[in-house]
């Protein structure tokens, strides 16, 4: 169980489909989770993600659960150097580093997540 401040995630990216899924909970014992599943295409300068379907549960915050079923498809440019790409997430305000087994999501100025790649 998660003791507060903590969260739990999950980021599983396979050769077409994005299953992310995070938990936080705070000094109330109340928690807010974020669940997306998405197909992608990545090339060399463009990510496009189609949310297939999301659900975000803000019980900190005393709002409803909020369900997004809309298929809708965003994209965003690509910098490739080597082996780190990066680019701006199309949906959410964060931008995503991949270099070697790592990947580094960063919310400017809110929070920057860690994420390594389990065999």
């Amino acid at each position: 169980m998660l003791s507060p401040p903590d969260s739990m995630g999950l980021f599983t990216f396979t050769k077409t489909h994005i299953n992310f899924n995070i938990v936080l909970k705070d000094a109330t014992g109340k928690c807010n989770s974020y669940s997306v599943v998405s197909t992608y295409k990545l090339t060399a300068t463009e990510y496009s993600e189609t949310r297939l379907f999301s659900i975000l549960n803000d019980q900190i915050g005393g709002k409803d659960i909020v369900y997004d079923l809309s298929g809708k498809t965003q994209s965003a440019p690509v910098k490739m150097e080597g082996e780190r790409i990066e680019f701006k997430h199309p949906f959410e305000p964060l931008t995503l580093v991949f270099e070697g087994n790592k990947l580094t999501v960063t919310a400017e100025g809110i929070f920057v997540d860690v994420w390594e790649k389990v065999p």
